[in-house]
């Protein structure tokens, strides 16, 4: 379970921010995201930066994730209607990237992991320091995230991925204020696939609308031709 969590945290891509904050958007693009919101669900997530663009605090309905900065290390807490489930330390290098962090389920299991990146600041290997069969490594290719490994004792999985030429993304680690977690994908997504892990592979496909700035107003998730999510996303440069 607390890889499932672990996955989640670094993928959502969901936020909002507060005035201050403004200085500190990305050098190019539409800046730092404000909300997403999903078609059907009533909770629009929300995220709030402190003044160096930092993520602060992610919001949506009653779940609280947030983020308390010290020189090398960052405390992230998830909560959900006031009683923290997790805690997750991330240990910095000094160019500020997270290469070690604590997972503690509150009450519960306690998991230690190391990152690695490449010379470009992208991961190319995740890895529980107990356990060497729980670890996923990544390829980069052209500035893109195009295949992961993931390995652990319940099974293992693989996600390859296709992107769009000519594209920003501006739903990265610099756009959510997680530059902590190293370099993004320099390009949107196309498409990417699941195999292994005991079911059958499946493909998901991403369709995109720009705004005014080029970033992603809104992201369409189909499976096999058929919609199965739309997003919409703000930034606070366009308000």
């Amino acid at each position: 379970m607390h890889r499932i969590l672990l996955y989640l945290i670094l993928t959502t891509i969901s936020c909002i921010t507060i005035p201050a904050c403004r200085k500190a958007i990305p050098a190019s693009g539409p800046g730092l995201v404000k909300s997403v919101t999903i078609h059907g669900d009533p909770c629009v997530t929300s995220y709030l930066y402190d003044e160096q663009g930092r993520v602060a605090t992610i919001s949506q309905c009653d779940t609280v994730e947030q983020y308390t900065y010290a020189a090398d290390t960052i405390v992230y807490t998830r909560a959900v209607g006031g009683s923290v489930g997790y805690t997750l330390i991330y240990h910095l290098d000094a160019q500020g990237r997270a290469t070690a962090y604590r997972s503690t389920v509150t009450g519960g299991l306690q998991t230690d992991y190391t990152i690695t990146y490449d010379v470009d600041g992208h991961r190319i290997a995740l890895a529980d320091i107990a356990h060497a069969d729980n670890y996923t490594s990544y390829t980069v290719s052209a500035g893109n995230n195009v295949y992961d490994t993931v390995a652990s004792p319940s099974g293992s999985y693989a996600i390859s991925r296709t992107f769009y030429t000519g594209t920003s993304n501006t739903l990265s680690y610099e756009n959510l204020g997680k530059t902590f977690l190293g370099a993004s994908s320099e390009n949107l997504k196309k498409t990417e696939t699941y195999n292994g892990a005991g079911g059958a592979a499946y493909t998901l496909q991403y369709v995109y609308e720009l705004d005014y700035l080029n970033g992603v107003s809104s992201r369409i998730t189909k499976v096999n031709d058929s919609v199965i999510e739309t997003r919409t996303y703000e930034y606070y440069s366009e308000n």
